[in-house]
């Protein structure tokens, strides 16, 4: 369950997924195997060089607890989320296929099976709620400092996200702009809007389920009934933003 949290705290790149041994009683790891097939956990471009700091591992201590306990415990909208960001990590071979992971670990954090919960419209507005709309895709740290920072916000890529997500899940063909197009310079040459994409994804879900620790709210994202009625109070259902947009009162 802590090799699940690392990816949350810092993704790095593996070459082969999680050992098993004993510790000593001097500390000492030894290490008795390896799952089967080795294969490559990939990140997204933002976060290929990326490596595991003294910073990284005092976070991972302090979000460790809370994080187990949600694990074990019936939370499962937050279980599930953890679950397709952490198979999403395996599917170097299949970008779409990862897409979808990824944006399922979205949807189960951002929605839910109810009418007023469900669709793009209620997921844009509530992550851009919940993260700040106006918070950049690149924290402090995540992207290179030899790097032009590009000023992506959340607010300004969240339409893409959920058009690209909306293609693939009804088998409709991905505009040639997503992977033509580029956002930022990368030490190989421009980055596409369909790699900045992945970035965005691994940002929103990262942040929200730290964020969901940090700020005690795990208990708002146990199932659908408590989700719905936190983002409910706080007037982010399909009726309210439907009558916002159209600049009716609630």
């Amino acid at each position: 369950m802590l090799a699940a949290c690392l990816p949350l705290v810092r993704p790095t790149r593996q070459s082969s997924e999680v050992m098993w041994g004993r510790i000593r009683e001097s500390g000492k790891f030894d290490v008795l195997g390896f799952n089967h097939p080795v294969r490559l956990a990939e990140t997204p471009e933002n976060q290929k060089l990326f490596s595991f700091r003294d910073e990284d591992a005092d976070n991972l201590r302090g979000y460790a607890p809370e994080f187990l306990r949600a694990m074990r415990g019936q939370f499962w909208k937050f279980r599930m989320a953890v679950q397709f960001h952490e198979l999403g990590h395996w599917q170097q071979w299949s970008p779409k296929g990862r897409y979808l992971l990824w944006a399922s670990a979205v949807e189960a954090i951002y929605t839910s099976h109810g009418s007023e919960h469900k669709g793009s419209l209620v997921a844009k507005e509530r992550i851009k709620w919940f993260l700040g709309e106006n918070t950049s895709i690149y924290p402090t740290g995540e992207l290179s400092d030899l790097l032009a920072d590009p000023a992506l916000r959340l607010g300004g890529m969240v339409d893409d996200l959920y058009e690209v997500r909306n293609f693939i899940a009804h088998g409709d063909r991905i505009p040639d702009r997503i992977f033509q197009d580029t956002l930022r310079d990368g030490f190989n040459g421009r980055v596409t809007v369909f790699q900045v994409l992945f970035e965005t994804q691994s940002f929103i879900i990262r942040k929200s389920l730290l964020k969901i620790l940090h700020d005690d709210l795990l208990n708002h994202f146990a199932d659908a009934a408590p989700a719905e009625a936190y983002f409910e109070g706080n007037g982010l259902t399909n009726t309210a933003l439907r009558a916002r947009l159209r600049g009716v009162r609630p």
